[in-house]
């Protein structure tokens, strides 16, 4: 009897054991087992920048810039924040353009690749044909199995448009910017040596397109 006892006494603590190690130890949606998460350490920011400065908003319904003393942009979550002290949220369907310092950001471009014309892009260059960028911050959760600590990280990667007469064009290298100005009906000679990882020179070209529209 003390035998019988003493098995189901073992086997009670052992299935109570796989059933907490079971509850410690959760799956992701690939089915990669990790462990349950009590901390978490971020890594790089949602932000385009992480402080504050002053700028100005621009509200889609009535079409007034309003001033602010204390703005950022949150490129993860698409959205704008006042106020450092109590902040508040704007959603890029209140508000159609911001500045940041000297910088703009505006929404209402059609629709081009996985963006939506809710989308805000900076505005590098202002004229007959538009410089747009966009900043596309996205975010990735790692937890390795044996550790308490998941990582969040913030990665931003920057996508390049030509915006002109409502068509949006990506480029990567030379060779696309030059096509995408020439789709539009711009002649215009290639560059030799243009970086076009430097928004500077490609505004010196921009800058000397006729303003007249081909």
């Amino acid at each position: 009897m003390r035998t019988l006892f003493q098995t189901s006494i073992f086997l009670f603590v052992s299935l109570s054991s796989l059933g907490q190690a079971a509850q410690a130890y959760v799956n992701r949606s690939d089915g990669t087992p990790m462990v349950e998460v009590k901390n978490n350490r971020i890594e790089g920011s949602p932000y385009w920048q992480e402080k504050w400065e002053g700028g100005e908003l621009k509200i889609r319904q009535t079409g007034v810039w309003k001033k602010v003393n204390e703005i950022r942009y949150n490129s993860f979550k698409n959205h704008v924040e006042v106020d450092a002290q109590k902040p508040r949220y704007f959603e890029a369907a209140q508000v159609s353009a911001f500045r940041i310092g000297e910088r703009e950001f505006r929404n209402g471009f059609p629709p081009v690749d996985f963006f939506q014309p809710l989308d805000y892009f900076e505005v590098l260059w202002e004229g007959p044909v538009l410089f747009l960028q966009k900043h596309y911050t996205t975010r990735q959760s790692e937890a390795i199995l044996g550790q308490s600590t998941e990582t969040t990280g913030f990665s931003t990667q920057l996508y390049r448009y030509l915006f002109h007469q409502g068509k949006m064009i990506k480029f990567r290298n030379a060779k696309q910017f030059f096509q995408a100005l020439q789709s539009f009906g711009y002649t215009v000679s290639e560059v030799k040596g243009l970086d076009i990882q430097d928004p500077q020179q490609i505004v010196q070209i921009l800058s000397k397109l006729p303003t007249h529209t081909p």
